[in-house]
């Protein structure tokens, strides 16, 4: 999936840019510079003993507020439908990622392709009660 990244010159200019330590300006930098490797900015930036600290740490990194906020400038915020399948799919197929978070990515992929539709909480509670009423009233 191809990452909709700002410039390095649009996230300089930021005033957000100002706000962040020097690791972190470093890790944005190499962010932006690798098209997105998140792996590669953590290099860059931390002392990372392998791959796996590199990518976890990355992580961390790109979940904090100012990250996300200079990474996502409004007019970037929103996913087209593609994006969001794509991201969908890469978190499904993510065998670090726990198996709820995989069912549910699944789950919401379903609900994009129209496979099914969402059904709240309580929804599936009123069929819940539904069903064990219609039980009740079959005599099972």
């Amino acid at each position: 999936m191809t990452l909709s990244l700002p410039t390095l010159e649009a996230a300089k200019s930021s005033p957000l840019f100002k706000q962040l330590r020097e690791k972190e300006k470093k890790f944005l930098e190499a962010y932006i510079e690798s098209n997105g490797d998140g792996r590669k900015a953590a290099y860059a930036a931390y002392d990372c003993a392998n791959n796996d600290s590199a990518a976890a740490l990355a992580r961390q990194v790109l979940s904090r507020p100012l990250i996300v906020a200079i990474l996502t400038p409004e007019e970037r915020t929103e996913l087209s439908l593609e994006e969001a399948r794509l991201l969908l799919s890469d978190i499904a197929r993510d065998p670090k990622a726990s198996p709820n978070v995989r069912i549910a990515a699944v789950e919401e992929i379903g609900v994009l392709k129209g496979w099914r539709a969402r059904q709240s909480k309580a929804d599936q509670a009123d069929e819940e009660r539904k069903r064990i009423v219609e039980e009740l009233d079959n005599g099972n």
